[in-house]
């Protein structure tokens, strides 16, 4: 079957192109006081959701991170790769030529950027330059590469959700070793559109497994469930620094948390009509102390923010690496 045409990646193109005409609606919203109806209320408040970056450039964010300068690095439909200082300026840094969903930054500021229209992991070079890090694992080309995260180790570790459809799980976790080789798929059952992806100190992976709504574990060829939420859509994931999460909900527009331990996620926030978030599909912790949460908003042109109860665990930029791929492989050589 030509992949290319698979019904996962015709619904996404389909999906992108109508953002423009969903996003235009309620498009008067910031302009609505606070306090309006339209959220249901976890601990946080509409006044505590603000547009860190907003402007029509900011196409359609599904992706952002935090690198190791501080600043903010987002994703557009285009292909476009961001990078956000903390006043809210930005600037479009490269472009992939397909979709930026997931990244992930090296300690060098190299950006790994999950693009699904070209079927790749790009690696991003601090001048702007794009090459293909990682387009095929275990023999073939990879399908919908979504979500990215480097592990305490340097590993690169990808999801490669497979085809969007409710009845068929085909997703992969994948790894990348440090410093680039073979992409190596792990050795789980089909993960049902795997999506977000974060690591903890201990080389614990956590994905979001889309259609079966929950966060997993993987650790040692094992993988377990973390915590289910069978009423939203999970999306992205972010560590927090006493071990819990936060839950990017794609619909209902919600943010979650969940407690180290206690298998229960919660409402931080919910929004009914999608008037301070439009779809947020990732999440990141920034700012001094990682107090501060960015969410990326796949449905609108702006990355929010605020300050959730918890600060973050920070993320890991391992060494970076000027070496080209090889075609052989679909990795560094």
């Amino acid at each position: 079957m030509n992949t290319d045409h698979s019904p996962g990646r015709r619904r996404l193109l389909q999906g992108v192109a109508a953002l423009p005409a969903l996003a235009a609606c309620g498009q008067s919203a910031p302009a609505r006081a606070a306090g309006d109806a339209g959220a249901k209320h976890g601990p946080l408040r509409p006044a505590d959701i603000r547009q860190l970056a907003f402007g029509l450039d900011i196409d359609h964010p599904e992706g952002v991170t935090t690198g190791p300068d501080g600043k903010l690095y987002a994703g557009g439909v285009k292909g476009q790769i961001y990078r956000i200082e903390l006043d809210g300026t930005y600037a479009e840094i490269a472009r992939t030529g397909g979709v930026s969903l997931g990244l992930a930054l090296d300690a060098d500021g190299a950006v790994y950027v999950c693009d699904p229209i070209k079927r790749a992991v790009h690696r991003v070079s601090p001048a702007g330059a794009v090459e293909v890090w990682c387009d095929q694992a275990d023999g073939g080309p990879l399908v919908v590469p979504n979500g990215c995260a480097f592990g305490p180790d340097g590993s690169l570790w990808f999801t490669d959700s497979g085809h969007e459809d409710p009845a068929r799980a085909t997703g992969r976790l994948i790894r990348i070793p440090p410093g680039g080789g073979p992409a190596e798929v792990q050795p789980l059952p089909p993960l049902h559109f795997a999506n977000g992806v974060c690591v903890d100190a201990d080389g614990v992976v956590y994905v979001i497994e889309g259609f079966r709504r929950r966060l997993c574990a993987y650790s040692k060829g094992r993988l377990r469930t973390v915590v289910e939420t069978p009423d939203f859509n999970p999306d992205g994931v972010a560590l927090d620094r006493d071990g819990g999460f936060v839950i990017a909900s794609y619909y209902p527009f919600a943010l979650l948390t969940v407690k180290a331990g206690s298998g229960k996620a919660q409402v931080l926030f919910q929004d009914e009509w999608g008037i301070t978030l439009k779809m947020p599909t990732n999440v990141s912790f920034f700012g001094e102390g990682l107090r501060e949460l960015a969410i990326s908003n796949l449905g609108w042109f702006a990355i929010s923010a605020t300050t959730p109860p918890v600060p973050g665990a920070a993320l890991f930029h391992p060494p970076g690496t000027g070496r080209r791929p090889a075609a052989s492989d679909g990795g560094p050589a």
